[in-house]
């Protein structure tokens, strides 16, 4: 799984490329979040558009995750799940616990985050 991270005005975009984590980067991913946590990002923006499935794995890092942002006092919304890829998210009920949006200036307007400005 790739996963990169951007830090924008009041927030940290997060995207996920790919169908599995391979040996390592969950635990990469994990100290990735913790660091930025520690350094007072609160407000975390996923992209899953490029996220092929949500297996076991993907499922307990995002719950774990969603977890520790919320012990901060934070939180985290996604935005360009596939068809596929949202029904797995509700399936396994984590729709339920992060809010899903179809596109990212509707999961930028929910966090307060400004709007892409396009030319």
């Amino acid at each position: 799984m790739l996963v990169t991270f951007r830090v924008e005005d009041t927030f940290t975009y997060v995207a996920f490329v790919g169908a599995a984590w391979e040996t390592g980067e969950i635990t990469s991913f994990h100290g990735e979040m913790h660091k930025r946590l520690k350094e007072g990002a609160r407000c975390f923006l996923w992209d899953v558009q490029g996220l092929q499935r949500v297996d076991i794995n993907t499922f307990g890092v995002f719950v774990s995750t969603v977890k520790r942002v919320r012990d901060y006092g934070g939180c985290v919304v996604l935005h360009a799940a596939s068809a596929e890829v949202k029904q797995m998210l509700v399936a396994i009920k984590l729709a339920q616990v992060v809010k899903v949006f179809r596109t990212e200036a509707e999961a930028r307007k929910a966090v307060g985050a400004p709007p892409v400005e396009t030319p």
